[in-house]
This record gives structure tokens, sequence and C-alpha cells, in this order.
């Protein structure tokens, strides 16, 4: 049985002692939940999405399994796929908590951008029309083939869940990270600041977000973008993501 946290936990481990079944705890993020913290000693693994500073006989760092790409394309081809231009690129993605705080910082600094091409994820909310006739400005509620937009862009400007962390260092995506701040135990400001240490992206505080600093994080991140993808590159991903079938089978 293989649970990856949350109160919903308890039933995983009920479960594998009624039936007596090992239990897998996964954690996604640079900080053990409380759940997975309270379940360890009757854990038999621990997958990690990341490394941690913590050591135990019972992790494993084996990423965070993610749905990989049916093929994987060079940045010219993705954006032919998508109708876009092969100019540079940036995302704006909210990811699933969060994306209004994004859009904003899209409509704050669209005007300056004007040398790059933009997709934004925009969520929930309403799109305003004016938006919608921009040039060079695709706005997006939702896609379904993110696997796509992301070998179609070269920076991102994003939140730091673990899964969007995940996919950026899978795509090898140089980035600007504005932590959700109302995540449990501040969690994503964890999952940015340690992101940052491995890979070079830039990270800002939302509370201390301002339109310049946000220029100048993308300008640093293209300028390292090199330096940027080769250290994403040492994150051994689908080395690691197998040892989970070894584990299991």
């Amino acid at each position: 049985i293989i649970s990856t946290g949350s109160h919903l936990s308890i039933y995983a481990f009920i479960f594998s002692k009624i039936f007596k079944i090992p239990l897998i705890l996964q954690e996604q993020n640079f900080l053990l939940s409380k759940s997975v913290r309270f379940l360890l000693p009757f854990s038999k693994y621990v997958f990690l999405g990341f490394p941690l500073k913590k050591k135990n006989k019972k992790f494993v760092l084996t990423g965070n399994p993610i749905i990989f790409p049916e093929k994987k394309l060079e940045k010219k081809e993705a954006r032919r796929i998508l109708g876009l231009e092969n100019k540079k690129t940036i995302l704006f993605y909210g990811g699933s908590q969060g994306s209004k705080f994004i859009n904003n910082c899209f409509i704050e600094v669209e005007k300056e951008l004007r040398d790059y091409q933009i997709i934004v994820i925009w969520g929930y909310y309403e799109i305003p029309e004016d938006l919608l006739k921009l040039s060079n400005r695709f706005i997006y509620r939702f896609r379904r083939d993110m696997d796509i937009v992301y070998q179609a862009v070269d920076f991102a400007v994003c939140r730091a869940g673990a899964l969007t962390l995940t996919e950026l260092i899978y795509y090898k995506i140089p980035s600007v990270l504005i932590p959700y701040p109302y995540a449990a135990k501040n969690h994503q400001l964890i999952n940015a600041l340690n992101f940052k240490k491995i890979t070079g992206c830039e990270v800002i505080e939302e509370k201390y977000y301002s339109k310049v600093k946000l220029f100048s994080s993308l300008r640093r991140i293209e300028e390292r973008k090199e330096e940027i993808i080769k250290r994403m590159g040492e994150f051994s991903f689908e080395e690691r993501i197998k040892k989970i079938e070894e584990i299991l089978c």
C-alpha cells in the first residue's frame, strides 16, 4: 500500500495492518509532512521526491512520478504544434493553487516583455477579453498537453509545489519561483529555497514581490540559462524513478 500523505494516510496504515501488506509512504516535498513523520515507524520505505537533510535507512530518493511525454520534441517543433512563433517564450503558471497572483504578475509586466512570447495558464478565473486580443500572448484556462507546453518554453514564472518543481527539473526550464504563502507549514517556500540550491533558479517571496524584482530575476535566469539547465540535468530523473519499479517488483 502506497500513501502520499495527508490525513487519508491513516486509512492506508489501518488497511496495511489488517491485511498485513507493507506500507510505503511517498513524500513529494523537501519537508516531511506530519502524517509521514507519524507513520514513519510503521512504514517499510519512504519514497522521496527530492533529497532531504534528514537521513533514515527507510528513505529512498526516487523523484516524483510524473506522466512522461510520449515524444521528446525540439522547442521549434513544440512551438509549431502549439501554433507559436519560434522565439523566446515564457510560461506564467499558477498551478493548482494561487493562480490569481501569478496572473496579476503577468498583467503587470507583459507590456515590458515585448521581446518574449508568453503562455499563461490562467486557471479557474475568467479571462478578461482585452487580454485575449494581445499579440504573442497565449492565454488558456487549462491545457491537457502540458508536456508540449513545457517543451515549447524557455523560462517559467510559477509557484513551487512539488510536482511543478518536478516537471521544471524534468523539462529543464530555468524559472522564477513565487511560492504560495498559504501552503501548509509554508512548505512551498522551503521547496523553493532548496530547489534554488540544487538548480540556481530564482525565488521571490510573495510578500516581497515587485515588478522590478521580477525583471531582475528574469534577467538573471536568462544570463545563467545554460548553467541552470546543466545543474538540472545532474538530477538523474529516469534512473531514480526506476527505483520505485525495482522495489515494488
